[in-house]
């Protein structure tokens, strides 16, 4: 497994509680009606429907087909909600899910996602699930558990899939945005008719040039805004709990957040001040830290 960097997960940590902070309010994208609260909690659990998803979303979707999502790694509450999003999109049509995981597990995940038997087993053999050293959210059970419920959607015959664009984090920053971003280019002209889903470290999410650490640094969705124009790029932020995040090689665990980086108790997209990187946030509420996949 590659080890995570500090260095990174301070930024992402400082990223995500600074979304809002020294603005005024975000402004509403809209409001639908939300969905029932007794809708099925787990994505894609029930053939035809789908767990709702957060306020505003719809409109803020409408004039684009590719969502970028920045994360903090290592969440419970995270890569569920972006499953019930591919769940809702999949319900009109091919949607492409991309994963911030090496590339080297493409096939593992192929195979798994298209139902082959026995293929949890290999999937779990894969160095990027290997918990005997650093392992950070991006192998979490809640990622494992969004890749199940890409499969649960295409055995009910939903045109999902599942892509990797990772190169790895041991690579230079420059090399590693670069690469990131090819690989996302190539995969959203190969699937040009599917709607496209990234989720991915928030801090690589930032449609602007330069991060809170270096000004020149250029984010792949920074990369991507130049070719594509119809992103939309959303930063989540919380209201505080924990994840699992790796403060020093060979050094993870349950970390607590910041309590106050969202000031919504509601699941909602509102828009942001686009001078902060992105489109608009996603306010989460609390979120709960979630462990390796793997015990090998």
């Amino acid at each position: 497994m590659t080890h995570f960097i500090l260095v990174f997960v301070f930024a992402t940590l400082v990223a995500c509680g600074g979304a809002q902070s020294g603005n005024t309010p975000a402004t509403s994208l809209g409001g639908e009606q939300r969905q029932a609260a007794t809708a099925a909690s787990s994505p894609g659990s029930n053939e035809g429907t789908c767990p709702p998803t957060p306020d505003g979303l719809n409109q803020a979707l409408a004039n684009t087909r590719f969502l970028i999502v920045g994360e903090i790694h290592g969440t419970n509450e995270i890569p569920q909600v972006v499953g019930n999003v591919v769940c809702n999109l999949a319900l009109e049509g091919p949607v492409t899910l991309a994963l911030e995981i090496p590339v080297d597990e493409q096939e593992r995940i192929a195979e798994f996602v298209s139902g082959d038997e026995g293929s949890l087993e290999a999937l779990l053999a894969g160095a990027h699930w290997d918990d005997s050293g650093t392992t950070d959210g991006r192998s979490s059970q809640a990622m494992l558990d969004l890749i199940k419920a890409a499969r649960d959607l295409r055995l009910q015959g939903r045109e999902v899939e599942v892509q990797t664009f990772d190169i790895g984090a041991e690579a230079d920053y420059k090399e590693r945005e670069r690469n990131m971003a090819d690989n996302l280019r190539a995969l959203r002209k190969q699937s040009s008719d599917s709607f496209t889903v990234v989720l991915v470290g928030n801090l690589h999410a930032r449609r602007t040039k330069g991060t809170p650490f270096d000004p020149d640094a250029e984010p792949l969705a920074y990369l991507l805004s130049r070719e594509f124009e119809r992103i939309l790029s959303l930063n989540v932020v919380f209201r505080g709990g924990s994840a699992w995040v790796c403060t020093a090689p060979e050094k993870c665990g349950p970390f607590e957040l910041p309590e106050k980086s969202s000031n919504s108790a509601v699941m909602s997209v509102e828009e942001t001040d686009p001078t902060l990187g992105y489109d608009a946030v996603l306010h989460i509420g609390r979120v709960s830290a979630s462990s390796p996949a793997s015990t090998r």
